[in-house]
Order: structure tokens, then C-alpha cells, then sequence
């Protein structure tokens, strides 16, 4: 364990979709996965709370992370 750390502490994310995203947004057609940028081998799934289909957007809950740099992959069916 490092002997200091500074956690990304766990909150709610917002990802907006492109305007022009076509299709219907439903809560169950899409997973979000947190990437690790320095480990390949690092994955989390996060929850996908909801979605709005009027501005686009999707609500995942972020558990909270070790510092560092990460990615959300966000997959839809």
C-alpha cells in the first residue's frame, strides 16, 4: 500500500450521447465498464442508474478509484 493516495471518491457520472444518437435510450440495452489506462487487466462494471432520452444522456453510478487515469466503455446492444 502507498504510504499517500488520493481516491477518486464514488459519484455519479453523466455521459451525453451524440445529438443525433437515433436510437431510443433504454437503461437496459447499455453496460459501462471503468478501464484502467496503466493496467491492461483492470476492469469494472459499473451500474447504468438511468437514461434520458431528451438530452441523451446516460447516469452510471462510479464506485470510487485509486488515483490515476481511466476510461469508461460504454456498449449498448
Amino acid at each position: 500500500m502507498p504510504s499517500t493516495a488520493s481516491p477518486v471518491l464514488k459519484t455519479e457520472l453523466t455521459i451525453y450521447l451524440a445529438e443525433d444518437y437515433d436510437e431510443v435510450l433504454n437503461a437496459d440495452d447499455f453496460t459501462a465498464t471503468l478501464l484502467k489506462l496503466s493496467d491492461a487487466t483492470y476492469q469494472k462494471t459499473l451500474f447504468v442508474m438511468s437514461v434520458n432520452d431528451t438530452d441523451k444522456s446516460i447516469k452510471v453510478k462510479f464506485p470510487g478509484a485509486d488515483s490515476g487515469e481511466y476510461l469508461i466503455k460504454l456498449s449498448s446492444v
